[in-house]
């Protein structure tokens, strides 16, 4: 299975940064080294959804951090898969990812804004609302506008010439 994983790191994870690129090899690295302490040799076609659980147990005994062990799977799981697809009949029982539950992926705490982040924000806001009063008319301005109209239509050629009284 070492020399799948090898092919499929460069067939699918080409392209990548080299730190993403390493962390695939080093969370392939991990499975491959559980499975062959588990079976003593690496050959795919003993890999179930009993092995994927059992790795994934190992992991979370580890203690590893959640953004860790949610990594580790997605490559694992990535793999298998890849292998499910291009090597049809490579396992006996289907995708041995097929059903696993995944680790659940880590929320991140909220802190809060910072003051200097709350002014920052509010200055914002204020600039907008401001930008669109000037560029929008208000809700009441049409209606000003019309009656100025009315009261004070312009006069057709007649450069400056101010309001006129409208006669009823």
């Amino acid at each position: 299975m070492a020399e799948l994983a090898t092919v499929y790191l460069v067939a699918e994870a080409a392209g990548h940064a080299q730190a993403t690129l390493e962390a695939k090899r080093r969370d392939l690295q991990r499975f491959l080294s559980f499975y062959q302490d588990l079976y003593k040799h690496d050959r795919p076609d003993e890999w179930f959804v009993s092995v994927t659980k059992a790795f994934l147990k190992g992991l979370y005994r580890e203690k590893l951090a959640q953004t860790s062990l949610v990594r580790i799977y997605a490559t694992v799981r990535h793999f298998a898969r890849w292998l499910h697809r291009k090597f049809p009949g490579l396992f006996p029982l289907g995708c041995p990812t097929e059903g696993v539950k995944p680790p659940a992926e880590p929320t991140a705490d909220w802190k809060g804004l910072t003051r200097l982040d709350e002014i920052r924000l509010t200055a914002a806001a204020q600039t907008l609302r401001a930008a669109r009063a000037r560029h929008e008319p208000g809700p009441t301005q049409p209606c000003v506008a019309r009656r100025a109209a009315r009261l004070w239509p312009a006069r057709v050629g007649s450069a400056g010439a101010g309001p006129r009284p409208v006669h009823h």
